[in-house]
């Protein structure tokens, strides 16, 4: 591909160092919202909303800022500046734009559902249904699209690889679409071989598929193979293109695909953890192979809450409070802990920290607390149960309770919308 402008060192400002550099954060609750997010797989600023640590719209402002510091319409500085005239002002973040000259509407942007449409990957009413359910959730558009199967998780990483290399100025904007192109077409191959009981997948079609090697490397492996009188896996492993763990851990994807224990879509995902991260086959296949996770079946409200966001340190201080002072909910806490000393102060929080543990428990102390809504509480109990049942994955579960708990809607309600009819 041919060389664009050189990327600039501005086109990696992070959600996160713009919230911090902003001042719409302090850097002690950005650095607990990271903490979360990392645990829970959930968006730095989606964690923040919900401990009441960022208004919406103001996640939204850093959000759009972003992007077009990403697409280079804005530098580092301007961006800075532009969020920091936006909160001191009380503006839209879109008038000080135009106020000061950075607003371009008929600019094409590379932003990654615009670079879907124009590829033809989705239409722009899937878009826009994305984009609100994003909204409303908090997941990055690329996890929707892959929830709504709109696009599979390796097309979905092609794709936002392709939008960086753009970005980054490695390819032109059309290089870039014409390359997805290809990769879906040589991707889709892959998948209807795999939906064929009857063929076998290569190794090297494995690697290939989940981009750990290009076909010309493996074209070139399979003729020194050929060569040296060799095994495919024993050239790749001497030229150091992968590692003999990684090879070990291809071949027994290889096997559980030939008997037709897993999907493409699943080994692909183990081999590119496995390529990027560095970790064992093992921990790859608990990541991204296994169907279903045991624990989920004894998910309780609290560990579902907390994975969630939504039970921070912040409201679990608020929750141990509220029941210090009402004296009804106290008599059940320490009658549920078997504590009857009211004197001494930490026990009687170790009973409260026990009780939260205790889903039916949790869910009284919730609503008399008013810390959440009623409704919301029994949504996130309706959640719960159909986690533990297998019914709903739990990050589907997780995606349906952002919108119950920004909609104000029961679970049902929320999981049609969403379009995550359960099982």
């Amino acid at each position: 591909m041919t060389q664009a402008s050189p990327p600039e060192e501005s086109a990696d400002l992070r959600i996160g160092s713009l919230l911090a550099l902003s001042g719409l954060v302090r850097a002690s609750d950005l650095q607990e919202a990271l903490t979360i997010a990392t645990q829970t797989q959930m968006p730095v600023g989606r964690v923040l909303v919900m401990s009441n640590r960022l208004s919406e719209e103001a996640l939204r402002a850093v959000v759009e800022v972003q992007s077009l510091v990403k697409d280079r319409v804005l530098t580092r500085e301007q961006a800075l500046d532009c969020v920091e005239q936006a909160r001191k002002n009380n503006k839209p973040l879109i008038d000080v734009l135009h106020e000061q000259g950075l607003h371009q509407p008929q600019r094409p942007t590379n932003r990654l559902g615009e670079l879907l449409v124009d590829c033809g990957q989705i239409s722009h009413d899937q878009l826009e249904r994305a984009l609100k359910m994003g909204g409303a959730t908090g997941l990055p558009l690329g996890r929707v699209l892959v929830l709504f199967g709109l696009i599979t998780e390796p097309l979905a990483a092609r794709a936002l690889q392709i939008q960086d290399e753009i970005r980054k100025g490695q390819c032109s904007r059309s290089e870039g679409l014409m390359t997805f192109r290809m990769d879906r077409m040589r991707m889709q191959g892959l998948k209807s071989k795999d939906k064929d009981k009857t063929y076998k997948i290569k190794l090297g079609e494995l690697f290939v598929a989940a981009e750990v090697l290009s076909t010309s490397d493996v074209d070139a492996a399979l003729e020194m193979a050929w060569a040296n009188n060799k095994m495919l896996g024993e050239i790749l492993t001497e030229l150091d293109w992968i590692s003999p763990e990684m090879l070990l851990g291809a071949l027994k994807l290889q096997q559980k695909l030939w008997s037709g224990e897993i999907d493409l879509e699943r080994a692909v995902n183990v081999v590119k953890d496995m390529y990027s991260t560095g970790v064992s086959f093992d921990l790859s296949w608990g990541r991204f192979g296994q169907t279903s996770d045991p624990l989920d079946k004894k998910l309780t409200l609290f560990e579902f809450l907390k994975v969630a966001g939504f039970m921070t340190r912040r409201r679990l201080t608020e929750l141990i409070e509220s029941c210090i002072t009402n004296g009804d909910l106290l008599d059940r806490v320490m009658e549920n802990s078997g504590i009857s000393d009211y004197e001494d102060a930490d026990l009687m929080r170790k009973a409260i920290k026990t009780a939260v543990t205790d889903s039916y428990l949790l869910r009284d102390i919730l609503a008399e607390s008013e810390i959440m809504e009623l409704e919301v509480v029994q949504a996130s109990e309706s959640l719960v149960s159909l986690v533990q049942e297998g019914a709903l994955p739990l990050e589907r579960a997780i995606m349906a309770f952002t919108y119950c708990h920004d909609q104000r809607i029961p679970a049902t309600e929320a999981i049609a919308q969403l379009g995550f009819p359960a099982k």
